[in-house]
């Protein structure tokens, strides 16, 4: 009889053991869970570069731990932040939408108080260039009295056919160092009038600080009115790839084409 009393009692011990074990082990289970997501938050709170991506969406790091040069947080930049923080749309370097922060600037300035200006205006949100102004006539100092005629009202030129007439802007530009402006004809007014830009593309390099001017040029066969201060041309911002010509007495490599050219390829579709 006593030995199945101590034969109870030892499976109740191990009754016990077994369910404070298991107690235990889910105790330690929950603290090591808990443990995990308590680092984890601490992870988001001392690396900012973390915060910053899953609020910002920030592709600059590919590690939230360690950052790019592109990542506004990076220590080895410090004044990063200040200087490309956007307040238009609050990202760093990676701006959405109408956001001009990351645009080449190009200064300019008004050549003739006594004269009208308009700012470089793009035509859509999307617009690869800008169009210029013609706010007066140039070369109206010419003696010149055909020409003179041509002024139908003070507001109104009148170009003839085959004439060129030079516009100005009233525009200074000063065009950062390693980019040049292109001048060219604004597609409706060569298209359905025959006005072009004369010299076109017409080039403005970046050592440049006197005023733009456009002369344009009437290809039609009638006579073809613009109105001062309308929109006469367009200008896009290019950048200049550094070029150096060198003379060779060798002999230069051989293509395909070779000297084939003045329309040696023909005209037909292939």
């Amino acid at each position: 009889m006593l030995l199945y009393v101590i034969l109870a009692l030892i499976l109740v011990v191990d009754i016990i053991d077994i369910f404070i074990l298991f107690k235990f082990r889910k105790f330690i289970h929950t603290l090591k869970s808990d443990f995990t997501n308590l680092e984890e938050k601490l992870e988001d709170y001392l690396d900012p570069c973390a915060l910053y991506s899953y609020d910002n969406e920030c592709e600059g790091c590919d590690d939230f731990s360690d950052c790019t040069k592109n990542c506004p947080f990076n220590d080895n930049d410090e004044d990063y932040e200040q200087d490309h923080y956007c307040e238009e749309c609050n990202y760093f370097d990676y701006c959405e939408g109408s956001c001009n922060m990351n645009a080449v600037k190009i200064l300019y300035k008004q050549v003739h108080d006594d004269k009208p200006i308009h700012a470089p205006y793009k035509g859509s949100a999307y617009a690869a260039a800008f169009d210029l102004c013609g706010e007066y006539i140039s070369n109206t100092d010419k003696e010149d009295k055909d020409f003179k005629i041509k002024l139908v009202d003070p507001d109104q030129v009148e170009i003839l056919p085959g004439e060129c007439v030079i516009f100005g802007t009233n525009i200074a530009a000063q065009i950062p160092e390693g980019y040049y402006l292109d001048i060219c004809p604004r597609s409706g007014l060569g298209i359905k009038q025959g006005l072009q830009v004369s010299n076109s593309p017409a080039r403005i390099d970046s050592d440049y600080r006197g005023e733009i001017f456009i002369g344009i040029r009437n290809t039609s066969n009638v006579n073809q009115s613009i109105k001062l201060g309308s929109r006469i041309a367009q200008t896009t911002l290019h950048e200049v790839i550094p070029t150096e010509f060198f003379l060779t007495k060798d002999d230069l490599s051989k293509t395909e084409r070779n000297d084939g050219g003045l329309g040696h390829s023909g005209v037909e579709s292939k």
